[in-house]
């Protein structure tokens, strides 16, 4: 009765928060039409200095809308390194707008759009359903865009796609020339028509060469980094067990406004023989973005077995699969007496990661299905 209560009040006090965020939303969309609106009249009325695209056939120019922050008030996003970064390396010009940074106007928007004239246009973490925050316009809007830039494709990025609710609200929309889910690489859902697979890649959540993602001396036996709390309370029952078998010295399981800074946590990894990852989300497994980041620090993983990550690695081969929490302790005890082996199995998907799964290999995936041809790069003569 008290937690029923306890709810009922939490839902009354954010209702008030939630109304005035939908006006928010609401009033950012209605000016963006009528900057729309605006310019449609104006090339009408045949003043077309006042949007003047400016052709660029030598660079490639890409207009990046995503989040700035990583959500510990903190660190940058690792999108920087995912995006930003391997894009600049392959020749595009950047441009780049955060979510979560000022209030992005549609009018700004607009006016960026047609001063830019880009080649590509990628939405990171856009909310296509549900509530979204006020600095993202709504897919009309994005519509209403692309007739400006006709040849510009847009490409969506998404993060989490594995729950039932991403699949069944997905709209069918003509707006967006690509989507690529970064963690999800069977495809795996209950519900998802022909239309919107063909218009989805399923690859892959990595980082550049360039990372600070490196091993290091190894001396921290095992370790974990993540949330226990939600859909993924599964994990507590393992945490737990190694707690009381005297594996906890390095597990960590805060939640991401706590979560400690991403050089510490990469340095923590880069130290530790093993990583413990667990694959399931909302509703399907999950090819964590963990996975990539262990292999990256030349680390044994052990894994929850799962079909998601089958798709890239081999058990025995680049990680370990366990099948439950005995499963994981006996196996954390196995490679505690034979390093060797688990050095081994570490540095198999640490090659296999460097060579195949690389942002360079990503993006050309994306210019691949876009029909987007990179001109070489000419580095300058010394």
């Amino acid at each position: 009765m008290v937690l029923l209560l306890k709810k009922i009040i939490l839902y009354c006090l954010r209702f008030p928060r939630r109304v005035w965020e939908t006006i928010e939303v609401g009033f950012a969309d209605f000016w963006g039409f009528v900057a729309i609106a605006k310019y449609r009249a104006v090339k009408r009325l045949g003043y077309h200095n006042a949007h003047n695209i400016i052709s660029h056939e030598k660079r490639p120019r890409c207009l990046i809308l995503r989040y700035d922050k990583y959500g510990n008030d903190l660190d940058t996003s690792f999108e920087y390194d995912q995006i930003d970064l391997p894009l600049k390396e392959s020749g595009y010009e950047i441009t780049t707008y955060a979510w979560d940074g000022n209030l992005i106007s549609r009018h700004n928007l607009l006016e960026s759009v047609l001063e830019l004239n880009p080649d590509l246009i990628v939405l990171s973490s856009y909310v296509m359903i549900g509530g979204r925050i006020k600095n993202q316009p709504s897919i009309g809007f994005f519509a209403a865009l692309k007739s400006f830039v006709p040849n510009a494709k847009f490409v969506c990025l998404w993060w989490d796609t594995c729950s039932n609710r991403f699949w069944s609200k997905f709209p069918l929309e003509s707006v967006f020339d690509l989507h690529v889910a970064m963690e999800n690489p069977c495809g795996m859902s209950l519900d998802i028509t022909r239309h919107v697979r063909q218009k989805f890649l399923f690859l892959y959540s990595t980082h550049p060469r360039s990372t600070l993602i490196r091993p290091k001396e190894k001396d921290i036996s095992v370790f974990f980094s993540g949330q226990i709390g939600d859909y993924r309370n599964n994990r507590k029952e393992y945490i737990d067990h190694l707690i009381k078998n005297g594996f906890g010295k390095h597990i960590y399981t805060n939640d991401r406004a706590t979560q400690m800074p991403i050089r510490e946590y990469f340095e923590k990894m880069g130290r530790a023989r093993i990583v413990v990852n667990f694959s399931m989300s909302v509703d399907f497994h999950q090819l964590k973005g963990r996975i990539f980041e262990a292999m990256f620090t030349n680390c044994l993983l052990l894994e929850s077995r799962n079909p998601q990550i089958e798709c890239f690695f081999s058990d025995g081969e680049h990680y370990v699969a366990y099948d439950s929490k005995e499963d994981l302790l006996n196996k954390i005890l196995y490679f505690e007496k034979n390093p060797a082996e688990g050095e081994r199995l570490a540095q198999n998907a640490r090659n296999l990661v460097l060579k195949e799964f690389t942002t360079e290999n990503f993006w050309k995936s994306v210019n691949d299905f876009l029909g987007i041809k990179i001109p070489p790069r000419v580095d300058p003569k010394p």
